[in-house]
């Protein structure tokens, strides 16, 4: 799967029961190495809506944003802060964090 080109190994992994979009950028960066950002899953909009400091919680909207401000990095991006707030919200408690993921 390594050699395919990533629009082809999103086709592959998207045939796996249970894997969407979101879970297929997932498995491309973290497993393949790939910087790919398509989609935004609803919950992770309102967490990036507070971090960016942004007014929408639309993920169409929040991705344009992400877009037009890192580019090609944009995966980078979001995944530096959303590991940056988890450790934080884990370590100290992060109020606004404990009522969108109260199991976290």
């Amino acid at each position: 799967m390594r050699k395919l080109s990533t629009a082809e190994l999103r086709k592959e992994l998207l045939k796996i029961y249970g894997v969407g979009p979101a879970s297929v950028d997932y498995i491309i960066c973290g497993v393949f190495h790939r910087s790919v950002l398509t989609t935004i899953p609803p919950w992770e909009a309102k967490i990036y809506s507070r971090l960016l400091g942004l007014k929408t919680k639309n993920p169409k909207k929040i991705m344009a944003f992400l877009d037009k401000r890192y580019g090609k990095y944009k995966a980078t991006v979001i995944g530096y802060l959303f590991m940056d707030i988890s450790w934080k919200h884990k370590r100290e408690g992060v109020e606004w964090m404990e009522k969108l993921l109260p199991y976290a």
